[in-house]
């Protein structure tokens, strides 16, 4: 009958693991118990966690050492580990209690580093004092490496917080040259940009994910190199989480920050606004990503400064959907329904073109715009060459063909992007349409700066002032939301438009001007 055994495993780094390291700890571990005529009855492993601080105590370990200690790992099983610093490099007194406290419920340790199996029983003092000696050596040298590790960074830090170049690890889309002394942007570069531009102008993730696959946007090799040569949701995410895109370096633990260090993608400005974006759309559920929210990220509550989200309730199997301040109970703003304040604002902003968005043509702006400018670099190299020949003929015909050639592009995308003043524009047509609401989201980006939604007028918050009556402040609440309600709208250029939602009304117009997008296609 083979006798019960567990094992419990643990690597440090994600390193680690991209090396197998589970992998291999397992396998040893079943080929031990095979051979031994052992029954692995469980398996205990910490992912990520480090034995020389001690954190695998708080995972896993943890858990073990409890079932030992209430008695369901017994007296007679076998302990598996690949090798005594996975149970722990702690010091040398913690070390010897951890192991001792073990041994002595009867309980064999077994390590099979490499294929040699040892065994540790509470019968063998000698044996157990080598085990403890062995563990204070893998703490000091534990203790020696974090001690030039911290004295490394110590050093790096230094240069880095004087701008000066050093070799860190450094994202994908950054090269480090050696040779040069400096960070470059390289070829994956062009896709980090895309995504920023396509999801702070109102496409959403998974939109951005099929526009990178179908437009062939590189990956670096890493992710080629374990088959996942397409991308997905998690991919953008991270790209849109990480602060090199606009140049900063940030320590793992967040405390060292040091901005402008690499070259930048993006703009601090663009990486904030898909922060917003990103946290506002992260409340949503998974069932509300079917319907396109055209004011994400654009609406602010005056009251407190956080931003509207998302929110619906179910009636009958139908959803309504409504916008509700994000700072919850903190901020007294009521909730707004959609059904009542997408018409009023579409209704008041019928004087931009929005005759691009439904167009449906086929018309792939984003390829005209590469190869305009594309067309453009290729001029320069070709005057670069026409006078360093002294002005040879061929090369004089080539540099105007090349010109003709940007000229008819820069015509063909005026074409698709010229204004229609005297479309007639179909506000529940748009309002209905997944599709023309996705595409509306993004035209507001391009305009909108923010919008601030008065959902309680133009009301103080009297909760901070001493001795106010509770009553009459939730009477004053019911009162502005039936009768006082507006919206202001920042517009990029500047304008301000205020608009009524209590009473139906837009100020801030100045006469005789219509704002348009000047040009945009969504």
């Amino acid at each position: 009958m083979p006798r019960k055994a567990v094992l419990y495993g643990r690597y440090s780094t994600l390193a680690q693991e991209d090396g197998n390291s589970s992998e291999r700890q397992k396998e040893l571990a079943q080929a031990i118990a095979q051979q031994e005529n052992l029954e692995i009855i469980k398996v205990y492993f910490d992912e990520g966690k480090s034995g020389y601080h001690g954190a695998n105590l708080d995972g896993e370990l943890g858990v073990l050492l409890k079932d030992i200690e209430n008695g369901v790992i017994a007296s007679g099983y076998i302990l598996l580990v690949e090798e005594l610093d996975r149970l722990s490099r702690q010091h040398l007194f913690k070390a010897q209690k951890q192991l001792t406290s073990i041994l002595e419920k009867g309980i064999e340790i077994w390590t099979y580093l490499n294929g040699s199996l040892c065994k540790y029983n509470s019968e063998n003092p000698m044996l157990l004092l080598q085990a403890i000696v062995k563990s204070q050596l893998a703490f000091e040298e534990s203790d020696k490496k974090a001690a030039r590790a911290k004295d490394n960074w110590k050093r790096k830090y230094a240069d880095i917080r004087a701008g000066k170049f050093t070799r860190v690890k450094v994202a994908y889309w950054i090269t480090s040259n050696i040779e040069a002394k400096r960070f470059e942007l390289n070829e994956y570069a062009k896709g980090i940009e895309k995504i920023f531009e396509l999801y702070t102008n109102g496409v959403g993730l998974m939109e951005v994910v099929r526009y990178l696959n179908e437009h062939n946007y590189p990956l670096d090799d890493r992710h080629v190199q374990k088959h996942e040569n397409s991308w997905d949701r998690h991919k953008v995410l991270q790209v849109l989480k990480n602060p090199s895109t606009y140049g900063t370096f940030k320590s793992y633990d967040g405390k060292f920050v040091k901005h402008d260090y690499y070259p930048a993608v993006t703009s601090k400005d663009t990486f904030d606004l898909a922060t917003s974006i990103r946290l506002s759309s992260s409340h949503q559920s998974k069932h509300k990503s079917h319907f396109v929210n055209m004011l994400s990220g654009l609406v602010v509550c005056p009251y407190c400064g956080h931003g509207f989200i998302l929110n619906y309730t179910t009636n009958r199997g139908k959803r309504y959907y409504a916008l509700r301040c994000n700072a919850g109970s903190a901020c007294f703003a009521p909730s707004i329904s959609l059904k009542k304040l997408e018409p009023l604002l579409f209704k008041y902003l019928s004087d931009l073109d929005w005759s691009t968005i439904f167009k449906n043509d086929g018309f792939d702006k984003d390829k005209l715009i590469s190869d305009l400018d594309n067309a453009k670099k290729e001029l320069v190299k070709l005057e670069e060459l026409f006078e360093r020949s002294g002005f040879n003929v061929k090369l004089g015909e080539a540099v105007a063909s090349q010109s003709q050639k940007i000229n008819n592009l820069q015509k063909e995308l005026d074409s698709m992007l010229e204004v229609h003043p005297d479309f007639d524009f179909d506000v529940d047509a748009l309002l209905d349409d997944h599709d023309l609401r996705a595409k509306a989201a993004v035209k507001l980006r391009m305009l909108v700066d923010h919008i601030e939604l008065y959902t309680c007028g133009e009301m103080l918050d009297f909760r901070k002032i001493p001795n106010y009556d509770p009553n009459l402040f939730k009477e004053g609440i019911a009162f502005n939301k039936k009768n006082s309600q507006f919206l202001v709208i920042n517009f990029k250029h500047n304008e301000k438009r205020q608009i009524g939602i209590s009473s139906d009304y837009v100020a801030g117009v100045n006469d005789g001007v219509v704002y348009h997008s000047g040009g945009f296609s969504a």
